[in-house]
């Protein structure tokens, strides 16, 4: 079997205490925009999560270049790579799965920002995530807004309960 051909870095997932922080600091610092988020349930103001994407006025870019998850455990949730499509995304399964790593979630496609998903771990335990066919959005693109609950909803596949954390 051949590996799956990487497009690009799509994306990175950071998990942080507080991601009122982060978020501001990011979009004040490097201008992104919020995309989507959701807040820990029962508060209209406590980000549990913070999609953010690139600044690039009427282009259209990733519904999220760089994502914050609220976790009492800092570091990295996962870092994303690009596939061309869904056919490229199954090889990738295919290939991580004959050489007996471990997977983490999907198939599935995910809400928000649509993209089709497979994560797995690496040798070092590192999530990452095979994608493909996500949102794209630009200026004019309305900031979502979204229940913590349907946060790692799937449209169709893998669901949150079937993920290994």
């Amino acid at each position: 079997m051949i590996p799956c051909p990487v497009m690009r870095l799509g994306h990175v997932v950071l998990n942080v205490p507080d991601c009122n922080i982060m978020d501001a600091f990011y979009r004040s610092h490097f201008g992104f925009l919020q995309s989507d988020i959701c807040y820990v349930p029962g508060s209209d103001d406590d980000l549990a999560v913070a999609f953010q994407r690139c600044d690039k006025g009427k282009a259209y870019v990733d519904q999220h270049t760089l994502l914050f998850t609220k976790s009492k455990v800092l570091g990295l949730g996962h870092i994303a790579f690009e596939v061309e499509d869904i056919n490229a995304l199954f090889v990738g399964h295919e290939l991580l799965k004959s050489k007996g790593y471990e997977h983490s979630w999907g198939i599935g496609r995910h809400t928000p920002a649509a993209n089709i998903f497979d994560y797995w771990f690496d040798p070092f335990g590192f999530r990452l995530e095979h994608w493909t066919d996500g949102d794209l959005f630009n200026q004019d693109t309305p900031m979502g807004r979204h229940p913590m609950s349907t946060a790692l909803d799937s449209q169709w596949g893998a669901t949150a309960a079937d993920r290994k954390v």
